[in-house]
């Protein structure tokens, strides 16, 4: 039996809490596919509107990352940036233009996959759970991904174990994500227990 409307909504309160604080930090994850070395003035780019953005000043951190994707359009970083800066500005639909426009460039690129996972919680939690996953897929010990993927399917009593296996397993990668958890559940993922991985067997001569 499904839970009742309101308790979908509070789970779904709960994680959007969480979640969209991480993305207007930009903390889906580390930026992977940096440029090369020899491409210098695109890194001191990023790190010039990533400090500018730092202080809150978005107007300048979106010009100067206006002027690293010039420099290397081939490259998720630039755009991922500017999406954050849009997503700081209130700016959904610009936001998620720069999204797509880095995966792009690298379909696997996990900054832009988990910020989609935010953008979608409340409006389209189905959508959410997909990108999340994606972002496991290739990142399996994110444990902010676990957690919001397990906040947002332990609406479903059929999915309730292993949701909160999800939170289990992201608590134990980062205690302090507990607090994120709402109180109702706590209890539960303290008592819950994760299911031994296979041990290699050792091969014999």
């Amino acid at each position: 039996m499904s839970p009742p409307a309101g308790r979908r909504r509070n789970a779904r309160r709960w994680v959007a809490g969480l979640i969209l604080g991480c993305a207007l930090a930009g903390c889906g994850g580390a930026h992977s596919g940096s440029p090369a070395k020899s491409n210098a003035s695109f890194d001191a780019l990023i790190g010039g509107g990533t400090r500018l953005l730092d202080r809150g000043n978005e107007t300048a951190a979106a010009r100067v990352f206006e002027q690293a994707i010039a420099k290397n359009p081939k490259s998720p970083v630039g755009y991922y940036d500017l999406g954050v800066v849009y997503g700081r500005l209130g700016q959904r639909r610009e936001s998620l233009t720069q999204y797509a426009r880095a995966l792009h460039e690298n379909e696997n690129y996990v900054p832009a996959l988990y910020n989609y996972g935010v953008a979608f919680v409340s409006s389209q939690p189905p959508l959410a759970i997909y990108f999340f996953r994606r972002v496991l897929a290739l990142q399996p010990d994110s444990p902010t991904a676990l957690l919001n993927l397990g906040l947002l399917v332990s609406t479903g009593s059929r999915r309730r174990v292993g949701a909160l296996r999800l939170m289990k397993r992201a608590v134990l990668l980062q205690p302090s994500l507990e607090a994120s958890i709402p109180p109702s559940l706590r209890s539960a993922v303290d008592h819950t227990r994760l299911p031994r991985r296979p041990q290699a067997k050792k091969r014999t001569r």
